[in-house]
């Protein structure tokens, strides 16, 4: 299929696409995530299926679906683990909940904690960078 064409897949020159996640970064409201994606009729509605627009941010979970087509994916938000597209104190104690083996993170919600690492489970590292993020000491879950 042909991007932008009916049936057509969802591209982008700007977020990585991966096993049918795209990833953001760094928190990015909708018109911006729009405007680096190609595809037809693209639309955006968060984890609880509400649309987003304009300023509202992209959070993980957060689902890019195409209008004519059947062409869909999910955003991760690295450092992002409640889905709100923001990262904030709230992220770390779902990092530390899962470290502490409280909860368990998995699918997107484990790529936003671990940055697409790999990692079977988000680690003392991954606690450590988000902390870095939240002082802002570094703008990124990646390093």
């Amino acid at each position: 299929p042909t991007p932008g064409k009916p049936g057509g897949e969802i591209t982008s020159d700007v977020y990585p696409i991966q096993d049918g996640a795209m990833t953001v970064e760094k928190p990015t409201n909708a018109a911006t995530l729009l405007a680096g994606v190609h595809g037809e009729d693209l639309r955006l509605t968060n984890a609880d299926g509400e649309p987003l627009r304009g300023e509202d941010l992209v959070g993980t979970g957060t689902t890019v679906a195409q209008g004519g087509g059947p062409a869909e994916l999910v955003i991760v938000v690295y450092g992002d683990l409640n889905g709100d597209g923001k990262i904030a104190v709230g992220d770390l104690l779902e990092m530390r909940r899962a470290l502490l083996a409280l909860t368990k993170l998995d699918g997107v919600w484990l790529r936003a904690a671990t940055a697409d690492s790999g990692e079977p489970e988000p680690n003392v590292r991954n606690i450590l960078q988000l902390s870095r993020v939240l002082l802002n000491l570094t703008d990124s879950m990646k390093g």
